[in-house]
């Protein structure tokens, strides 16, 4: 999560007034003392006009947390305050996205200085073009993905900044940005600028931060080939039930599997002279990625947290268990576990 820091009048009214092409003023509001003691802590009022109406901006403290629910009844005792004769919108420094979706699915106008202005009843919805403002949806990116699973994997070489990981992970410094982006919005890391490098850090040890992240990992397969000719070589890792059975007891299936990034495979088929068959005629089975399983391999076997992520919703009982066989690989995983059972043992004894 970007560092907070107290919103200034002045920061509100510089980027307003840019994105309104109007002259703004902005005064400390009377209702400020007659706020609850639980609002006067949470927001600052000030008292201004947009295109001739009257609006009463609600400035969030930098601590301050944001419950949509909660912000909207606050709004509304602001309101009343006001006798409904005044728009009261929310400023806040920053907002993760989850958060932002839901405040406009509830019609909550607020604003975000040099990020988001959401203001539907003055016709006014703008988005800063320096900020990844993507729906990410329920799942990760692929470079999201690339970034966490690099970390947890130990891939990522100690990298403290944007430079370092895009180095590190052999992406590029765009994809390194976008996927920080939607790991801060959800607050699985905390980035600031310093100079002109952008640093960052994970705020949760490494179970914690696998255990937030889960529900939000995704399959790294795009699509299936199956291959009747041609030939492979290191170049491509070892995928799939393949990669699956070299790191459990799982049986390993008659056709080995291989994977490349997608966007590598029409010139794979022209390099190795590969021909696209059906399953029952295959010898082998190419799998493209969303990104390069390369980036996280370790010699000729994709990375273990990739495997569990394609593999991690099966019904068949052998392949759920071999999933959980994989997160046995994770030190991390394996210490946290521990923990817990002497936890247990510990309480029991009590």
């Amino acid at each position: 999560m970007a560092r907070e820091r107290e919103l200034g009048t002045e920061q509100l009214i510089d980027y307003l007034a840019t994105n309104l092409s109007a002259n703004l003023v902005m005064d400390p509001s009377s209702l400020q003392s007659r706020l609850p003691i639980v609002l006067s802590r949470k927001f600052k009022l000030l008292d201004s006009f947009i295109f001739g109406r009257r609006v009463v901006f609600a400035v969030l403290g930098a601590k301050a947390q944001v419950n949509p629910k909660e912000v909207q009844k606050q709004l509304d005792v602001i309101s009343r305050m006001a006798d409904h004769k005044a728009a009261v919108i929310l400023v806040a420094g920053r907002l993760p996205w989850p958060v932002r979706a839901r405040l406009k699915e509830m019609g909550i106008q607020f604003v975000i200085p040099d990020r988001e202005i959401f203001l539907p009843n003055f016709q006014l919805i703008s988005t800063d073009r320096g900020h990844s403002e993507v729906n990410f949806g329920d799942k990760f990116t692929p470079s999201a993905q690339v970034i966490l699973f690099g970390y947890l994997l130990d891939r990522t070489e100690g990298a403290i900044n944007s430079s370092e990981l895009a180095a590190s992970l052999h992406i590029t410094p765009m994809s390194a940005g976008r996927g920080l982006d939607q790991l801060e919005e959800l607050d699985l890391v905390e980035t600031s600028k310093e100079g002109r490098e952008r640093h960052f850090r994970f705020r949760h040890d490494k179970h914690e931060l696998f255990e937030r992240a889960r529900k939000h990992i995704a399959s790294p397969v795009k699509s299936t080939k199956y291959v009747a000719s041609g030939f492979v070589d290191d170049l491509l890792v070892l995928a799939g039930d393949t990669a699956l059975s070299e790191m459990t007891m799982l049986s390993q299936k008659s056709l080995t599997v291989y994977a490349v990034v997608a966007n590598a495979w029409k010139g794979l088929v022209f390099s190795r002279k590969l021909i696209e068959t059906r399953e029952e005629t295959a010898d082998f089975i190419v799998e493209t990625w969303h990104y390069d399983p390369v980036s996280l391999s370790s010699g000729s076997l994709a990375d273990p947290l990739s495997i569990y992520a394609q593999f991690r919703n099966s019904d068949e009982p052998r392949v759920k268990q071999a999933v959980g066989e994989v997160l046995e690989t994770m030190e991390w995983w394996r210490e946290s576990k521990n923990s817990e059972i002497t936890w247990q043992g510990t309480n029991r004894n009590m």
